[in-house]
């Protein structure tokens, strides 16, 4: 994709045909969809930038403010977590070229090069449903911020009929790349952390599908992006869908319909040793396992073992950055079957981290 004033092509290998993408005047036309905290922030930080143009899908048009502002908090090294260096806060606002209803959806995707979802893993077939109803007959990227649940799966299965399907190139974010709260809905958002390590899958993974959609990522991340080979990597990934399941079995073990309980439990601070030792049973023993093995059976020669492996520092590193103890969850789990650890959280809006005895 060119960024020059004049017009030029990206050739993009689609499931069954090769198809022209054109961006006309440098405008690359991004369609997010939802109304979630992630496209608040997006909203803000692509609509002050001229290379785009800007356009919302969502149930609630009359909410949003085509001037979003955003607070963010800027440090000088992201892959360090908050809590060790100084951080500074700065503001900032964008401008939303077009709002849309569900209702008008076809014409939010005509022309446009790439749409984004950010919303609950659980409704990515419903929206993803809403999405190819009204495929535009041209090449188009479809894909989540947060590509956990199986997104390749539910696209198969909602595109399967679907004659326009031959446009469409998939992506997923295998990390969500913020950590942001929406103060005023459609109007108003806080960025506390951009993640420091992006990666994203493409289908089919052609070279011309993965340069258009790493094309586009670094540009509206701000990051030059890892392109990983399957989409497995996302759904087997070493973060929240081994991590929430062990913590909640753990929190809510024995719970019965009518059962209500005397406190309200925090999630990470309340973790015990049960819940340690299923998260090290999933992100240690059985993922990479599984994942070790799909390697040899879909000839990968060593891919997904590579990424496999680096699952586990990335999850260390990913969920240390959260702000949270998340990291000393995960990092309790990686250490304390092997070392004397003994993990401490302060108070305030940030956690230190302190391993004493490895």
């Amino acid at each position: 994709v060119s960024r020059n004033p004049s017009p030029s092509t990206v050739e993009q290998r689609s499931f069954t045909s090769t198809a022209i993408m054109e961006v006309r005047d440098g405008k690359m036309v991004v369609v997010l969809v939802g109304g979630s905290n992630g496209n608040h922030v997006m909203a803000a930080d692509l609509g002050r930038r001229p290379e785009f143009e800007l356009r919302l899908v969502t149930r609630r048009p009359e909410k949003w403010s085509k001037t979003i502002r955003c607070r963010e908090q800027r440090i000088t090294v992201d892959s360090i977590p908050f809590a060790i260096l100084p951080t500074w806060w700065v503001e900032y606002e964008g401008q939303i070229d077009e709002i849309y209803h569900w209702d008008d959806c076809a014409k939010a995707l005509q022309g446009a090069h790439m749409v984004i979802m950010t919303c609950p893993v659980t409704v990515h077939k419903e929206v993803l449903a809403r999405i190819c109803d009204h495929l535009p007959d041209h090449p188009i990227m479809i894909g989540s911020a947060y590509a956990q649940g199986g997104l390749d799966w539910a696209a198969r299965e909602v595109l399967q009929d679907n004659p326009r399907a031959k446009f469409v190139t998939l992506f997923g974010l295998k990390h969500y790349p913020y950590l942001c709260k929406a103060d005023e809905y459609g109007k108003r958002v806080t960025l506390y952390g951009r993640f420091p390590d992006l990666r994203a899958a493409v289908s089919p993974h052609k070279p011309n599908n993965v340069k258009a959609v790493k094309h586009f990522l670094d540009q509206m991340f701000h990051k030059d992006f890892t392109m990983l080979t399957d989409f497995v990597i996302c759904t087997l990934g070493g973060s929240n869908q081994m991590l929430h399941p062990s913590i909640c079995s753990q929190l809510f073990e024995g719970w019965q319909p009518g059962m209500v309980y005397d406190h309200h439990m925090k999630f990470y601070t309340e973790v015990k040793a049960k819940a340690q030792n299923w998260l090290f049973e999933l992100a240690i023993r059985e993922v990479p396992t599984l994942l070790w093995a799909l390697d040899g059976v879909l000839n990968r020669n060593g891919e997904l073992r590579k990424q496999a492996t680096y699952e586990i520092f990335s999850t260390v590193r990913v969920s240390w950055h959260d702000g949270t103890c998340a990291a000393a969850t995960v990092l309790h789990v990686l250490l304390s079957r092997y070392t004397c650890c003994h993990f401490v959280n302060t108070c305030h809006d940030d956690y230190l981290l302190l391993i004493d005895g490895c």
